[in-house]
């Protein structure tokens, strides 16, 4: 007799891939209000600072300034503000890389989604791999600017898929599961042999 038999891939064999490191996009003679400012007087050192904080997306950098008013950490608490002209100051957003994989829900979406500006799904995606607690979204590319992309998160967790005709719903699996942010499957065909009496 032959049986088809799947079992999980024990995580120890799979082998993921080196997520690329963080990188940040300047843009220099420009800041944002509502930071919170540390002590690091060098901008690698205010850049570390950011990345080890899961809630930090951005930072300013004013070298000119006295050590404590040089670095300003950017996240949820500023993320209504805008960029503004300043001579002086350089605004670093964080882009955090994971190695992550989507699952698509076509015509699908949920309830209870925050907001973002992203105009294209690429960036969707990245506001949710940005944001710690993001765990899927919702993406509308024919919504206006504003309400195409929706992450989602604990606040959203109890809010199961529904069918819509206008978006689609995409579930995060970051590579912290320790398989690559992939459900591995390991199927294969087994003997088993029967005695006959």
């Amino acid at each position: 007799m032959l049986l088809f038999l799947c079992d999980l891939v024990d995580s120890g064999t799979v082998e993921c891939p080196t997520p690329l490191p963080d990188s940040w996009i300047a843009y220099p003679n420009s800041h944002k209000y509502d930071g919170i400012p540390n002590s690091d007087s060098d901008l690698d050192s205010c850049q570390v600072s950011c990345i080890g904080n899961s809630s930090c997306t951005g930072l300013d950098w004013s070298g000119g300034a006295s050590v404590g008013s040089r670095c300003w950490l950017h996240g949820p608490w500023s993320i209504l503000e805008s960029r503004r002209s300043t001579t002086g100051v350089t605004h670093y957003e964080l882009r955090r890389t994971a190695i992550a994989n989507w699952v698509k829900y076509p015509g699908m979406h949920a309830y209870s989604g925050i907001p973002t500006n992203s105009m294209d799904l690429a960036g969707c995606q990245q506001d949710c791999v940005n944001n710690a607690s993001c765990t899927r979204l919702d993406w509308s590319a024919s919504a206006s600017t504003g309400q195409r992309c929706w992450i989602h998160g604990h606040w959203s967790s109890s809010e199961s898929r529904r069918s819509t005709r206008n978006a689609d719903h995409f579930e995060l699996y970051r590579g912290s599961d320790g398989l690559c942010g992939e459900q591995h499957t390991y199927c294969h065909w087994h003997i088993v042999s029967t005695l006959v009496s």
